[in-house]
Parts: structure tokens; sequence; C-alpha cells
């Protein structure tokens, strides 16, 4: 084990031994190469981290030490750091694994161990408090709520996050624990972030500010913009107490669409008839929020627009961009980011490690460099190389990384004498320096060309995608005789490309300044063509395959599945529109006909200018497409309300299908214009025209069909008469008929009518009956938006059987989720309700209030009462009049017509 001479004794690496850290490093990167669709759900993984995880007893080289040698003390505290964060990061996946196998008491165990090394992460709080509730110990899972609330308080002087707050009211209140958080989040990043304490500093005193509301990160490609305004939001949690969103731009090509990526990073429902803008607006206003747009320079006037119409109407915004030029705008703070300093070797008599390390370029290489070469060290004898690079490449972070990437294949000199070499020939080329915005060009050129042939292919044919990918994506654009996998491999070791988690899936990623060299290497080339159809294709099959995945995916499972490649859809779409329009008309036909994909998803008002611009560019096509896509387009505009040009499309549908003679799709156009009818007051005949779209099923056995039409039929009756016992047959038809159909969707839509109906008719057992039945389909399929409902009809239920403790708890419960969501409509229906179960429970004053609070969001939404509604909404502020007296009645009506959304709210869960 042993080899030396007279001079010199070491540790032979080649004898036969087994060392702890070789197999941790070894089972981590087998994990992190792993092509698993997800790694949550990944149980070869699971072995493997917990096999890694075993291994450590500690901190790196624990209690060992070299007397007075600072240089050893430097590289054991970076190689401490380096696998702390492994370790943290292995059990943060492990944690949920355990949770989603269902395996709570592994979940806890892991979670508390990775509390043991990270005690200020408020996330991993959250979810310990989530597996005890799960595991029924609500007690414990609250008292690790007042740990992190102490242990944030002592250590950081902060308060916990909405987030965990939220969570812990729900764990008090026994309400139904939602999934781990889908909701947009802040990127993750794995690797250790360095230096930028002045710019750090400066960026955090401004957002600070109240009177800051637009802050401007400035500087060239590859300077590490992105890094610091993720690092910088990081930070600022505790100060922005609703949200933090993180919004990626350079996927984004058009600049009208620039709302509808922020609506979507939002997860914000746009189904109110109000633009994306809008939508935005109505949640911002009343909160504390800050918003990150990233990568705005080729969108410089939406952006700039944007955020000058949502500054104006939300008080608590504070943006944060990052960009290389500014948005030009009169409240804008300017923080501008320069490369890293780098050790001057010409000047310097001897350059030392300490000394060296004194500058972050240094650093971040060295770090780097340990991660491609696992005992890659700093040392006298390399140093001066090091320094040499970082010069070269102008102290640019991401040049940087790129080059210590090249550590695993080259030694230390070998990458500072290519770069010599290569920037002599650039400057000998160009009669001059190169700048600095070159200097990262060439280095990706160079790096480029030290790739295999396929390899460069691959990273070629990767410029079409928009935000990420996946492994099957990528092997869907590449070369059959392509060995994709090896090649991403290759890309992820030399630092081309990225590879980590999203909320779901694995994928693979690049910096923009890389992805803008590979386009140019795309462009004009032989394959471009290919490789854009491939792209288009792709897509469309995916949408396809996840729209119609029903038994294998839950509906949230399908939405993500789309949802994270929103950007690769839009570049697809246009490729078809341009290509295929027959193809196109399917894309925007399967994704509208489901509207759950555009609601949860924040798209309405896109979906909607897909739909019609297809079918502008479609308006001689006759088939079945083009029906399909006009019923999309109908059901789409009834979601935003604009039911004129939603009857002509269902019209101009039914007349197709009519003349292509598919009956099935006929009865559908029908039955939704009849719907949209309905909606626009236009009540004359609907009865008979649902009739004979019902008689039209039932002839050809249409189930879906007569489930549609018999619901349609109760709703019209219940509406237009006063016998709404008269709709009770056809709700439990149309609940049978769905039921028949594994239809959860519409089965909890029919069966949350089915119990409004009831309990009309003070039916009020089998209506609670129907709406627990209607709620746990809409739990278990993730539509938190449809769980509120139910939830909020329950209430009601509760409310009119004079229950009224519980009315309150469950009507507070559906409030709670509805303000998560941003669901301002439902509000006010929240504010309503409770105020009947405050008249009910003589707290009159509070009662009139909330009523006030309700009339005052409805006309700033754009939301009034229904007619039937506006009854008994007049008949209980006249009973309140009369139990107050028009003076005290004005006054406390006063009071709730000024108080802003937030304070409604606090009042009506009080």
């Amino acid at each position: 084990y042993l080899i030396g001479d007279r001079l010199a004794l070491g540790f032979n690496p080649l004898s036969d031994h087994d060392l702890d850290v070789a197999r941790f490093h070894t089972l981590i990167e087998t994990c992190r190469r792993h092509p698993h669709p997800d790694p949550r759900a990944c149980a070869e993984c699971a072995a493997r981290l917990t096999q890694a995880l075993d291994l450590v007893r500690g901190d790196f080289l624990d209690e060992f030490s070299l007397g007075n040698c600072l240089q050893f003390d430097d590289w054991l505290l970076m190689q401490r750091e380096h696998y702390r964060m492994q370790i943290t990061s292995a059990l943060e996946q492990l944690a949920a694994f355990h949770e989603r196998a269902g395996h709570l008491t592994e979940a806890e165990r892991t979670i508390r161990r990775w509390l043991e090394y990270d005690l200020l992460n408020e996330a991993a709080y959250r979810h310990l408090m989530r597996v005890l509730a799960r595991a029924d110990q609500r007690s414990a899972a609250l008292d690790a709520y007042e740990t992190c609330r102490r242990v944030l308080a002592t250590e950081l002087g902060l308060a916990p996050a909405i987030e965990t707050v939220t969570l812990a009211e729900q764990i008090r209140a026994r309400a139904p624990l939602e999934s781990p958080s889908t909701q947009a989040a802040l990127p993750l990043v794995l690797t250790r972030f360095f230096g930028r304490q002045p710019e750090s500093a400066r960026l955090v005193d401004l957002l600070s500010r109240r009177t800051v509301r637009l802050v401007t990160l400035v500087g060239p490609g590859g300077v590490g913009k992105t890094r610091l305004a993720i690092e910088v939001a990081h930070r600022m949690a505790g100060v922005f107490v609703h949200d933090i969103c993180f919004v990626e731009l350079a996927g984004v090509a058009d600049g009208s669409t620039v709302d509808d990526a922020v609506a979507a990073a939002l997860r914000l429902p746009t189904n109110t008839g109000r633009s994306s803008t809008g939508a935005i607006v109505d949640y911002l206003r009343d909160k504390t929020v800050l918003l990150v747009l990233d990568n705005c320079e080729h969108l410089v006037k939406a952006c700039a627009g944007l955020v000058q119409t949502l500054s104006r109407e939300a008080e608590g915004l504070t943006v944060l961009t990052t960009s290389r030029i500014p948005l030009h705008l009169a409240e804008e703070h300017v923080v501008r980011l320069e490369p890293f300093a780098t050790p001057d070797i010409n000047g310097a008599a001897q350059l030392t490690v300490a000394d060296s390390l004194r500058f972050d370029s240094i650093q971040l290489f060295t770090n780097r460099a340990a991660q491609a070469l696992l005992h890659f060290t700093l040392t006298d004898a390399n140093v001066v190389a090091v320094a040499r690079i970082c010069q070269q490449l102008d102290g640019i972070p991401l040049a940087i990384e790129i080059a210590a990437a090249q550590a695993r294949a080259l030694p230390i000199e070998a990458i500072a004498e290519r770069l010599d070499q290569r920037f002599a020939w650039l400057n000998r080329r160009v009669g001059e320096t190169i700048p600095r915005q070159r200097t990262l060009q060439a280095l990706i050129d160079w790096s480029y060309g030290l790739l295999s042939h396929q390899t460069r292919s691959v990273l070629r044919r990767l410029a079409v995608f928009a935000g990420g990918w996946t492994l099957e994506a990528a092997e869907a654009i590449s070369a059959p005789e392509e060995p994709c996998a090896e090649a991403l491999a290759e890309l992820v070791d030399h630092s081309l490309v990225v590879f980590g988690a999203d909320a779901e899936r694995r994928r693979y990623g690049m910096h923009e300044t890389i992805r803008q060299f590979a386009q140019e290497q795309l462009r004009g080339s032989d394959v471009e063509a290919d490789v854009l159809e491939r792209h288009a294709r792709y897509y469309a099959r995916l949408v396809s395959h996840t729209v119609e995945n029903r038994a294998r995916q839950t509906l949230p499972e399908r939405l993500r599945t789309v949802q994270v490649d929103h950007d690769n859809l839009r570049r697809a779409f246009e490729w078809l529109v341009a290509h295929d329009r027959e193809q196109a008309l399917a894309l925007v036909a399967r994704l509208g006909t489901n509207l759950k994909f555009w609601e949860l998803g924040g798209f309405f008002q896109e979906g909607r200018r897909w739909l019609q611009r297809v079918l502008e560019e479609t308006e001689e096509s006759v088939s079945i497409r083009r029906a399909q896509a006009l019923l999309a387009a109908a059901e789409l505009s009834s979601a935003i309300s604009d039911f004129e040009y939603g009857l002509l499309c269902a019209r101009q549908a039914q007349q197709l299908f009519q003349q292509l003679g598919d009956q099935r799709g006929e009865i559908d156009a029908r039955l939704m214009y009849c719907d949209l009818a309905r909606y626009a007051g236009e009540l004359t005949h609907l009865q008979t025209q649902i009739e004979e779209a019902l008689q039209m099923a039932e002839q050809i056995a249409y189930t879906a069909g007569m489930a549609k039409g018999k619901q349609l039929l109760a709703i019209n009756i219940a509406y237009t008469t006063d016998e709404i016992k008269a709709a009770i047959p056809y709700d439990l038809s149309s609940v049978a008929l769905w039921r028949e159909l594994e239809s959860p969707f519409e089965l909890a839509t029919a069966l949350n009518l089915l119990g409004a109906d009831l309990m009309e008719i003070h039916e009020y057992a089998a209506a609670k009956q129907a709406l627990l039945e209607c709620r746990d389909i809409y739990q278990s399929l993730g539509y938190r938006r449809g769980v509120a409902l139910a939830i909020h009809n329950l209430g009601e239920t509760a409310q009119m059987m004079g229950e009224y403790t519980s009315a309150r708890e469950l009507l507070c419960e559906s409030l709670r989720i509805r303000h998560h969501l941003g669901l301002r409509r439902g509000y006010a229906y929240s504010f309503e309700s409770l105020a009947r179960v405050n008249e009910a429970e003589e707290r009159y004053e509070r009662a009139v209030q909330l009523w006030a609070a309700a009339a005052t969001l409805r006309v700033r939404i754009g939301a009034p009462l229904e007619q039937v509604a506006q009854k008994y909404s007049e008949d209980a502020l006249t009973r309140l009049r009369a139990r107050l007296g028009q003076v005290s009645f004005e006054l406390e009506w006063a009071k709730g017509a000024t108080m802003t959304t937030e304070q409604a709210i606090t009042l009506a869960l009080g």
C-alpha cells in the first residue's frame, strides 16, 4: 500500500484499497448521470444515495489538520464545503423519494439529518412539517414550525415565509395538505456561489427600499447576472413575504407574449375575460412581491412596458431584471456587473496560493476544476497557470467554468498553453487585442473544437430547444447514427450543457450565450430544416400523448409534462403554422379541448390567440381537425367570457361537423352553442335546442353527449325556473353517465351541480354526500380550484343546516386555498358566505364589513353578482341595516369598503 524512496514515502493509489470518498463520489455521480424520468421516483438512485450517505460519518477529514499550513487549511475548507453541498443535495432528493413513496418514517429521519447540515433551510422545515402531518403527527409538525420560527428569528432576524405560515395554519385547521408544491420557484442551483459581495449588498439594499420599484442588473453575456439574481432573490425571501417569482425570458421570442410568460410563472388563471396583464395585476395588487425577469435584452421594449403597467397598478411590487442593456425607464436603478478581477501575473514577483485565493476568479476555477477532477488542488506548481487562464479569459465566470471543465482531460498547464495559442492567433487575425465580448466566444469555439465530430453535431442540433429539454427530446431531434446520450454526457463534462432537476423531470439546458453559438452553427447548415421539423413534430406528439394519457397520469402530472416545455411548444407551433397547418390545427385542438391545461397553466389568453391565428390561416380547410379547432376555440372563448366569438365558432363547428358527417362532433358543437347562449342571455328556445341535441345523442348512443345534454338541461331548469326539484333527475342521470365513462373531471363537475341543487331544495344530507365525493375527486386530481369550490359549497350546506362552526371552518379553508391560488372572484364569494355566517352568529358589524369588501372587490375586478344572488344580498343588507341602524350600518360599510383585499381576507379568516 505504500511506495517510497530514501527521501519520500507515499500511498500507492494502484494498490487494492477501498476509499470512502471515492465510493461516495462514484455513487453520487452515477445518480447524476442516470437518465431517469423523475429522480424523486427512482428506486435505483434512492438505493445509491442511501449507500452514499451511509459512508458519511461527519465533515470531510474531521478533526484532521496540518499545523501552521495555511494552504492545507484553505484546501480543506473548500473540500468540506464541496462535500457538504453534495450531502445536502442527496438528503433532499432522498427525502423527496421517501415522501412520494409513502415511507414517512424514513422521510422524517432523512429530513432531520438534512437539517443537521443546513439548519437555516426553511424549505426543509416545510418538508418536515408536511411529512409529520401526513403521518398524523400534527403536534410534532407544529413543533417543527415553532423550531423553524425560533431559528430564523435568532440566527437571521427573519420571520417565516408566507408558505411556511400557511402550511402551519393548514395543519392547525386539519385541512387536507397538497402534495409538495409545484408552484414556480427559483431555479435550483447545485453549485457554490462565489464572490460578488459588493454587488450583492448593493442589490439587497436597493430591493429592501420601499421607494425602489425597478432594479436592472446589467452586464455582458456569461458574467453571472442570472446566478447573482437567483442568489439575491433567495436572500430577499424575508422581505417579499407573498411571493418571489422568477421568469426566464430567453426562450420567449415574441414581445407580445411576455405577459403570458409572467402569468404562467405565477400559475395564474386567465379565464376571467381579462388579458394576461390584467390577471397579473389582479394577483399582485395588495401583495408584496419580487418579480425577477431574466434575460430581457431581446425584449427590452415589451419588458419596459409591462414593468411600467405593473408598477403603476401594484404598489407592493418590486422588479429585478437582468439584461445586457438597461430598460431605460426613469425609475430604473442600474447595477453593472463586471467580470471577476484576476491576479497580475506579469507584475508580481511570485504568486502564492494564499495570494491567489483572494481572487474570486481563482476560487471559481479551483472549485469547478475539483468537480471535474476529484483530486485537483491549487498548488504552488499550478497556481500561475490557473491565474494565466483566468487572466486570458478576462475573468468572465462562464468562460472560467468552461475552461475548468477541461481539467478532466488536460493538465492545467496544457489548458493555459492552448488558450495562449488560441488567443494569440485571434489577436493576429484581428490586428489588435480581442475585446472582452469576443473572449467568451473564442473560448466556446475552442471548447467546441475539442469535442468529437458527433458531439459537435448534437450540440448544433440542441440550439433548436427553448428553455431546456429531456433526453427523449434530444434523441428525437438527433440523427439515428448519433449517440445522443453519450454526446450529452460529454457536453456536460465540458460545461457546455448543464444537467439538473426541475420539479418533475431531469432536464438539460445551456447558457444563452452557448445556445446562440450553437444556433450560429445550425443556421444555414444542411440539417437545419430537418432539425426544425423534428422538433415541431416531437412536441406535437408529446401534446397528443400527454393529453390522452389519462389512465397513467393524473392531470397535474400531465399538465407539468407539457407546461415545462411551453417555450418549446411555442416554437413548434410557429413551425407548424408555416409548414403543416393541418398538424397545427391538430395541436391547438388537442390543447384547446382540454381546458384544465390552459387554466392550470395560466395560458387562456395565449391559447385563444393560437386558435384564432391558425383558424385564420386555414379558412379554406374542410377537415375534422378544423372543426375540432373551432369547437376548442368556442370552449376557450366561453372560459374567458367572450361569448360572441364563442357562439360564432360553435355555429361554424356545428356546420362543418354536419358537412363532414361527424354526428358526435355535431352534437358537441350544438351543446357548446347552447351553453354559450345561456351565458350570453340568449334564452329563447334554449330548452328546445338542448333537448334536440340530447335526442340526437340518444339516437346514436353517444354517452358523453347524453351526459352533457342532461347536465345542461339541469342547469337551464335551475337558472330559469323555480322548479329546482325538476332538475334533480337530470343531475342524477348526468352523474351516472360520467361515472360510467370514468371521466373524473366531468363527474366532479356534475356532482358539484347535483350538490348545489340538492342544497337548494333542503336535501342537505344528500347534498353533503355529493359534495364530499366531488371534493375527493378534485383532490385526487390535484385540481385545487375545484377543491376550493367543493369545500365552499360544503360550507354553504353547513350554514343552511345551522352548523355555523363547521360552516366557518369550511368556508375559511376554501378562502385559504383561493388566496393561495389568487382567485379573486372566489374571494368575493367567500366574503359573502362568511358574512352570512357572521350574521347568523350575531356579529353584525363584521358581516356588514365583509359584504362591503365583497362589493368593492366585485367592482374592482368587474365581476357583478348574479341576478339570483343579488336578491339574497339585498335581503341580507336590509336585515343588517335594521339590526344596526342606518348610521352604524354606514360606518361599518365604509370600513369594509376601504379595506385592501389582504385586510378583508384577514378579517374573514379572523
